[in-house]
């Protein structure tokens, strides 16, 4: 029987500065930045006991008859590839620790995946960031991040169109979080420049917009992303009491947190699970929209003191009205 190991969401950036405000630890840290691709979630999943090799997208098992973006296609394409690959990898860091899974976890991008990004100009692509390793016992919890490990491995495969995230303008910063205001205005200026031009599409000769960084620390106790505006799901920040104080009204928070990016991954979702732009599909969609939004906005909603049912009907409103103009 096939497990589905799903990717933890991504935290933005002012999670991890409360985050880190909680922990008695410096407030120096070092993190490896590393372009963020704007394509679809994948996952090549290896059963060391059986040696089946089979496909994930962010949320379902997915097969070539029951697709995602071609990507199920291609791990079947390229299965005896990619099982020798996972098997390198498990002869270094796994052998020891008996593990009955091994993940490999990537971005699939390229043409027919997004839009308004360089890479999807590009061929379709598997470009690993991540890789866990699962124990026998406790499966839904233990698994451990390994992404910092596979920067020395090759994950280098252009025959069957297999990269490493590491190896495109991938560098060790440290970060200063004793303020973060501070910080945060010279991470939105440092990732104007992968905005303006994608490092990762410019490598294979294509020229144009990027979607933004990841940030992980070294301890692998962290990890952020910070878009470019183009891109953000959200356009709230780090706050000030005042800033906090004068954003008071659930009206100016939809506005500013119910952007056409964070609609758009919506009617991505309802494609990735094979659902139709249809009226039918109108309810899953709405909740998508709102689960989503509370999952990364739910602590502002606390923090400027909404009242949460107030913001889900005025989200739910908003995502109804964006969801009818696609029919």
């Amino acid at each position: 029987m096939k497990t589905m190991f799903k990717y933890p969401s991504i935290e933005q950036f002012r999670h991890t500065v409360k985050d880190v405000e909680n922990k008695e630890c410096s407030k120096e840290i070092t993190f490896n930045r590393t372009v963020k691709l704007h394509g679809s979630n994948a996952a090549v999943v290896l059963d060391i006991e059986s040696g089946e090799v089979y496909a994930q997208s962010r949320n379902r098992i997915i097969t070539p008859e029951d697709d995602n973006a071609g990507f199920a296609k291609y791990v079947e394409e390229n299965k005896e590839e990619l099982k020798g690959i996972i098997e390198k990898y498990t002869k270094y860091y796994g052998d020891d620790t008996n593990p009955s899974h091994v993940v490999i976890y990537g971005e699939w991008c390229g043409e027919g995946i997004q839009r308004g990004v360089a890479v999807n100009k590009l061929p379709k692509m598997f470009v690993v960031f991540d890789v866990r390793i699962v124990h026998n016992s406790n499966l839904e919890i233990s698994f451990f991040e390994k992404s910092v490990e596979i920067i020395n491995l090759s994950f280098q495969e252009p025959s069957i169109s297999l990269y490493n995230i590491f190896k495109f303008d991938s560098r060790y910063i440290t970060l200063n979080f004793a303020n973060p205001v501070e910080l945060q205005q010279e991470l939105l200026k440092d990732v104007q420049d992968v905005e303006l031009e994608c490092p990762v599409a410019a490598h294979f000769g294509v020229f144009g917009v990027g979607e933004g960084y990841v940030y992980t620390s070294n301890c692998g106790k962290y990890k952020f992303k910070v878009k470019g505006e183009k891109h953000t799901v959200s356009k709230t920040k780090v706050m000030t009491a005042e800033e906090s104080e004068a954003m008071s009204a659930v009206a100016d928070f939809v506005i500013d947190t119910v952007t056409e990016v964070r609609l758009n991954q919506g009617i991505e979702y309802l494609k990735e699970m094979n659902l139709p732009i249809e009226n039918k599909s109108l309810g899953e969609y709405i909740k998508w929209v709102v689960t989503d939004l509370l999952k990364e906005e739910g602590d502002l909603v606390e923090e400027l003191k909404l009242n949460p049912k107030a913001v889900n009907k005025q989200v739910s409103k908003v995502a109804r009205l964006f969801f009818q103009s696609q029919l």
